[in-house]
């Protein structure tokens, strides 16, 4: 395909790109339920990139490849995230919807490095990377932030991720990490061991306080989302499916507060696995108390939820709290590029959670 060529994505090319999207997700072997149809597409579509608080005058909605025909054979998109570090803002980027047409395989690679090294943003990254394109990345001079290796998960019912184990047969149990029964049953023993929360609770939709909060308890020498009223409301708010979305403040019996964002999801090959999984996690500065707060979230979920999903490890202390089991990533999810005046890799001190992600939706 020598005569196709890069171009901008605009407002006027969604439709079709939601239509491309489908087939390409439909033929990779994804779901065939509506959340991959082309409604629903162009819907987040529309949320990431024309309804996004960090849109900027002069930054792509990303690029496409088009046939001489003038049909989109493959794409990129990318969605702007503003990040802190210290007293600084910056313009991050989010590369997702990455797919291409199996006549223009070679093109991946064009729309990929174009991205990596010269997306108008001084920090580019993806969120949902897997053997193939974690090593394009690091051959385009992406490193991996810290944790992104790794996850984190807490049973709270053992009996639908052993089925899931068992389903699986030897494979890789995605969502089965300890992997037998024994282990299962353990795991929930030892959560329960941890006794009656000392966390109070409680639902929030206050975007300003959420803000505030975010900000005072920001660690300034890491980079981190720039978590503003105006971020919080689109990303938890006005986002597809919000009803989905718990946010609860919490505060333990020291007056030392955060707040948390769970996202519900499922899966298994019977959808059979009830989860919420941590979309972002704002602890307080002060004495985290990661075992108070993992009993207070297991009590929150325990009527519904199989599963939590509590992040990339780095969110929590390097000691583990008890209950909670680590699984290994065959490939880190997530590669960023870009660096400091001094030179320094973003990479270094990223904190990201799954709300500046795509992985989770």
């Amino acid at each position: 395909m020598s005569k196709a060529s890069v171009q901008p994505i605009t407002e006027q090319d969604l439709p079709e790109l939601a239509v491309f999207l489908e087939r390409s997700m439909r033929d990779a072997g994804y779901s065939s339920g509506p959340e991959h149809g082309r409604e629903v597409l162009l819907e987040r579509l529309r949320w990431r990139v024309l309804h996004n608080p960090a849109r900027r005058v002069g930054v792509p909605f990303g690029e496409c490849v088009r046939s001489a025909e003038g049909e989109i054979v493959g794409s990129l998109v990318y969605t702007p995230i503003v990040f802190r570090l210290g007293d600084e803002r910056l313009l991050g980027l989010n590369s997702g919807y990455f797919f291409t047409a199996p006549a223009a395989r070679g093109w991946g690679l064009v729309l990929l490095r174009r991205f990596a090294q010269s997306a108008p943003a001084p920090i580019r990254y993806s969120s949902s990377l897997n053997a193939a394109s974690g090593g394009l990345w690091r051959r385009l001079g992406g490193a991996t932030p810290q944790g992104s290796d790794t996850e984190l998960f807490c049973a709270l019912r053992w009996r639908p991720l052993l089925e899931e184990s068992v389903m699986q047969r030897g494979g890789a149990a995605r969502f089965a990490p300890i992997g037998a029964i024994g282990a299962y049953r353990n795991a929930v023993r030892r959560l329960r061991d941890l006794g009656k929360p000392r966390v109070r609770m409680q639902a929030s939709r206050d975007w300003d306080e959420l803000a505030e909060l975010a900000e005072h308890n920001r660690p300034h020498d890491a980079l981190v989302a720039d978590r503003s009223a105006a971020y919080l409301r689109w990303r938890f708010e006005q986002c597809p499916g919000p009803e989905r979305i718990d946010v609860q403040r919490f505060e333990d019996d020291g007056g030392r507060s955060g707040w948390v964002a769970l996202m519900a999801l499922r899966r298994g090959r019977r959808q059979q696995i009830r989860i919420r999984a941590i979309l972002t996690l704002v602890p307080s500065r002060e004495a985290f108390d990661a075992s108070a707060l993992l009993r207070a979230l297991a009590d929150h979920c325990r009527r519904d939820v199989d599963l939590l999903l509590l992040g990339a490890s780095v969110d929590w202390p390097a000691q583990a709290p008890r209950g909670v089991a680590v699984d290994h990533l065959a490939e880190p999810s997530w590669c960023m590029a870009g660096a400091d005046a001094a030179g320094r890799p973003f990479a270094e001190r990223a904190r990201l959670s799954f709300a500046e992600g795509d992985a989770v939706e």
